[in-house]
């Protein structure tokens, strides 16, 4: 093939780096991207839900509501514990998102962009038998470019979420993501992982993916009915679960 006159087999064939190689720099540089915003996710302030951040009086307990004189000691207020199931998935799936891109940087930078053994021993069933090796390349380099842009959906639901713990009311976000799904930060956490699987052409972002599902699964209706309980924003929140009726996946979840 020729463009402008050279010959680009030619000086693909010259190069010192291989197109097999040239797409794992890509994959790598784009996991490296994405695991240095997830560790400034993880360990930066996270953003917590108006109202309750505000300060109290006293005699106010922490649904806002005061307490009656001589109840307090009834716990009037306060929300009730996790579930057992939810403590114990919690970190397992947060292990996963972290652990899984680092041991792909660490273990393919190592190998000067070849996959170690050991993570190559879970690949998916070889693509270029159903798409060829270049059909495998633009998957791969595809997956890259979606991987990238949900940090851009992450980044938006993240502005969504600061702009309504700002407001003077305490409020939940309601348009940009938000206007799509109940989670739209969850949303991005499962496509990250599912990405990452054509990314590395890999399996093991795929157990993530479902231990991630499991946590979201008992998390998230945890997580609303502590919504719909607040005295202050629950009825809100109980009219924007009519209007955006998915709480992860349009159509799905």
């Amino acid at each position: 093939m020729y463009i402008a006159g050279l010959d680009i087999h030619d000086l693909l064939a010259r190069s010192p780096v291989s197109h097999t190689t040239g797409v794992e720099g890509i994959v790598w540089w784009t996991t490296v991207a994405g695991l240095v915003r997830t560790v400034r996710r993880h360990t930066g302030k996270g953003v917590h839900h108006p109202h309750t951040r505000r300060t109290l009086p006293t005699d106010v307990g922490k649904t806002g509501v005061p307490e009656p004189q001589g109840l307090r000691d009834l716990n009037i207020g306060q929300q009730p514990p996790p579930p057992l199931l939810l403590k114990v998935l919690s970190p397992i799936a947060h292990a996963f998102i972290i652990l899984t891109p680092v041991a792909y940087v660490v273990g393919t930078g190592i190998g000067k962009l070849n996959q170690p053994e050991w993570f190559s021993n879970w690949a998916l069933p070889d693509g270029e038998d159903y798409v060829g090796f270049g059909g495998l390349a633009a998957v791969r380099s595809i997956a890259c470019v979606v991987n990238y842009s949900v940090f851009s959906w992450w980044k938006r639901s993240s502005n969504e979420l600061r702009r309504a713990g700002i407001n003077p009311e305490p409020i939940f976000p309601q348009e940009g993501p938000y206007s799509v799904v109940r989670h739209p930060m969850s949303s991005a956490m499962l496509l990250a992982q599912a990405t990452y699987a054509l990314m590395w052409w890999n399996t093991l972002p795929l157990v993530g993916l479902g231990i991630t599902a499991a946590y979201l699964a008992v998390s998230l209706p945890f997580e609303e009915e502590l919504n719909e309980a607040d005295v202050i924003t629950g009825a809100s929140y109980t009219r924007y679960k009519q209007r955006v009726q998915y709480k992860v996946i349009p159509y799905v979840w």
